[in-house]
């Protein structure tokens, strides 16, 4: 093994070694990404437990740390590396970088054939969000004509039997593999650590690991332009927001959401409430709340139990709702910037750093469809700020602004960086509503936070 010069082997406090593990992260999102890292490597918990390792100890003894290191020395030095994070905001063709890259790799092998596989946790009959990744089969197909082969699998469970599903398309020689549900991505840590000929990708935001690359949309640009319209459309001050779970980038598209409305409605507020916590009292389409006409909620042209499917609606005089603006979260240009950089030898560049994709309007990667009838002044102004915003001619947020209880916030150096956007978790004054406590959310949205990390809602283990 490799040797490390600034590294000791000693005893070491369980979230003092996991922080080495995971420098960028806080003690306790340190200390649960090397548990999930444990897990995922086959035989190293018994190796561990053999050593001395109970369950519940607070502590790692030299002979368990020796153990560690020798398992997880890549990861080690990867993620210990300067920048081993990239946030890729653009595909490398529209960066400009393709020839570059492609002169600089063209002694790698390249392909002539890819087998690609999406895996779905739900199935397209029933889910918005499995027809919506969808698209991009056909997408592919058409793109790279007589070089790929696309096939699906519907219905997997993230925690009973997507290992298997991937270990099955794994052992079946897939190129690629996109997991469409970010409960999936524990299950990919695991198989892509046995597999690393298969190249696996994990539809979520900054659950960044060498093994498995993420993908996913720059929401807040287009809630931005929803929360303009909600301004625009209502009769009221007052705009509701429905928000999923509160993982990384759901702030953002919040805060986003409320600097658009206030932008055409200075005044404006928007009352937030969370499709993770169903409350009878405070339903999802704020029937209870008469001043409020105009909200961005589940999309109400959706068969029930649809899921994930979002967009502005209004409310008619006589309750039904009328949608006004579809967010569209266009997979197919992820799928085939993704599947063209392994086609051109691009996708190794890497050097081993974990990758996240993070497309927005300027990339194709998300758009928006306004329904029909829309006074055509508010048009052009849409239009307007959408081509502003794929220009980057918009600061969607102010350089200083105040959260909730008149807090002060702002960015490090006056714009917010990339990364301060994915990882803001505060929400702007004028929100009418809290970030859920960790108590009361369902089983499915606390996975959700471990596969992101985000533990803030958890005692700090010591």
């Amino acid at each position: 093994m490799e040797k490390q010069t600034d590294f000791r082997i000693r005893s070491y406090g369980r979230t003092e070694l996991a922080q080495l593990y995971n420098p960028c992260l806080t003690p306790k999102a340190a200390y649960r990404k090397l548990v999930g890292w444990i897990d995922h490597y086959p035989g190293l918990a018994v190796r561990l437990a053999e050593l001395g390792k109970l369950p519940g100890s607070r502590s790692y003894t030299p002979a368990q740390v020796r153990e560690k290191l020798s398992k997880l020395w890549d990861e080690i030095k990867i993620l210990t590396r300067p920048q081993a994070v990239e946030l890729q905001l653009e595909p490398a063709t529209k960066q400009g970088a393709e020839p570059l890259l492609s002169k600089l790799n063209i002694f790698s092998p390249r392909p002539s054939e890819l087998r690609v596989v999406l895996l779905h946790e739900h199935n397209a009959q029933t889910s918005a969000w499995v027809r919506g990744q969808d698209k991009g089969r056909d997408a592919l197909l058409k793109a790279f004509p007589g070089r790929v082969r696309v096939s699906c699998r519907e219905n997997v469970n993230p925690e009973v039997d997507a290992e298997q599903v991937l270990e099955d398309v794994a052992h079946d020689n897939a190129d690629i593999v996109f997991t469409t549900s970010a409960r999936m991505h524990p299950a990919c840590l695991k198989v892509a650590a046995q597999h690393p000929g298969t190249r696996f990708l994990n539809c979520s935001l900054n659950a960044p690991h060498p093994l498995v690359r993420t993908y996913y949309p720059r929401t807040y640009e287009v809630t931005y332009l929803l929360g303009m319209l909600a301004g625009i459309t209502s009769r009221s001050d007052h705009v509701g927001y429905v928000a999923a779970n509160p993982v990384y980038g759901v702030p953002a598209a919040i805060n986003a959401f409320v600097q658009g409305l206030r932008s055409v409605r200075p005044e404006g507020r928007v009352v937030l409430r969370w499709a993770c916590l169903p409350d009878p009292a405070h339903p999802l389409d704020f029937s209870d709340r008469k001043d409020i006409e105009v909200f961005y909620a589940r999309d109400d042209r959706e068969p029930e139990g649809t899921h994930r499917d979002y967009g502005l609606c209004r409310r008619l005089p006589d309750g039904i709702l009328q949608p006004i603006g579809l967010p569209e979260w266009r997979w197919d240009t992820f799928f085939i910037e993704i599947v063209r950089s392994v086609f051109d030898g691009t996708w190794n560049s890497a050097n081993g750093r974990a990758i996240n994709y993070w497309w927005g309007m300027r990339s194709g990667a998300e758009q928006i469809n306004y329904s029909a009838g829309q006074n055509s002044g508010t048009m052009q102004l849409l239009r307007l700020v959408e081509k502003q915003i794929a220009k980057d001619d918009v600061q969607v947020f102010p350089s200083e602004e105040y959260a909730q209880g008149h807090r002060k916030q702002g960015a490090a150096t006056g714009i917010y960086t990339p990364q301060e956007l994915m990882k803001m978790d505060w929400l702007d004054e004028c929100v009418e509503g809290e970030m859920p406590r960790y108590e009361a959310l369902d089983v499915k949205s606390r996975f959700l936070l471990g596969v992101n990390g985000l533990d803030r809602y958890k005692d700090e283990p010591r």
